[in-house]
């Protein structure tokens, strides 16, 4: 799969450098988020549940409680009424939350891929002449309209819907291995992450378009989970952080496909191949 050349680290496009830390850090940077209000409703209910007339009671929370009231002042009853509705909607709060979570991963995925086939085709636009690409139909005038910097994310958007057109529609990691597999980047995956990816995309799909209720597609692909059909679909903390590094597994083992594919020397390969390891070690951990 590779192509004879051989490049250190430094020498690879900065543009492929560039996509795979944007996308971690969009990644990242979501998960943090979402601790924030889980604190937050962690906080609310602390000091809404103290009990002033019960003198057994942890102090140290009612002097915290003490302090909002003072800093509420009059406003007490608009205190009591917003950390009541947090108190009896935080799941639903959260479900809708790790709900839309789903939705940004998915698509942060999708753009990853996109991004990485354009900017491979910009770096060697030779790419364009293997046999595999002969049935696709570029129009020339439109692409020549384009800025050169635009062209490649232009061609990635034509060769991914040609592939796709026509064809039974593929979930999970599978959808993305098919347009990888043009541009020789194709490969393997542990079961685990496989599993954890196309559950999110069935996920995604049901959160999308059917009003977050199970549809056959999840009970058909994901058994293991054993959900029935129209099932309010529930999400829980462990399994939004589980999909969510099993998301970035599969976006740094494509980056490491990148590299094989380039040359990259074995020094680097094992770099990148440690790091795929310290996420799953860590998924496993958690």
């Amino acid at each position: 799969m590779t192509t004879g050349k051989s490049y250190n680290l430094n020498d690879l496009p900065e543009e492929f450098r560039k996509i795979i830390k944007y996308t971690t850090n969009q990644i990242r940077n979501f998960g943090n988020a979402m601790l924030l209000p889980e604190f937050s409703y962690d906080l609310v209910q602390l000091i809404y549940s103290v009990d002033f007339d019960d003198e057994t009671k942890n102090s140290i929370a009612k002097d915290f409680r003490n302090l909002v009231y003072e800093a509420f002042g009059d406003n007490k009853d608009y205190f009591h009424e917003k950390a009541n509705l947090i108190e009896n909607k935080r799941d639903e709060y959260m479900q809708s939350l790790y709900s839309q979570g789903l939705v940004y991963h998915w698509a942060i995925i999708e753009n990853y891929v996109k991004q990485l086939l354009a900017a491979l085709i910009n770096f060697d636009n030779k790419i364009l002449e293997r046999e595999a690409f002969g049935s696709i139909k570029i129009p020339m005038s439109e692409f020549f309209g384009l800025d050169e910097k635009d062209r490649g994310m232009f061609l990635a958007n034509l060769i991914i819907a040609s592939i796709s057109s026509g064809k039974k529609p593929k979930y999970g990691v599978d959808k993305f291995e098919q347009y990888l597999e043009f541009f020789e980047l194709n490969g393997s995956l542990n079961k685990d992450d496989k599993r954890n990816i196309l559950a999110l995309h069935c996920f995604r799909n049901c959160i999308v378009h059917n009003d977050s209720n199970v549809d056959e597609r999840l009970v058909e692909h994901c058994g293991w989970l054993n959900l029935k059909l129209n099932d309010r679909i529930v999400i829980k903390d462990e399994d939004f952080r589980a999909y969510e590094s099993s998301i970035l597994v599969y976006i740094h083992e494509i980056y490491y496909r990148l590299n094989v594919y380039l040359g990259a020397p074995e020094i680097t390969l094992k770099s990148l191949r440690g790091e795929i390891d310290k996420i799953i070690s860590r998924n496993k951990n958690t």
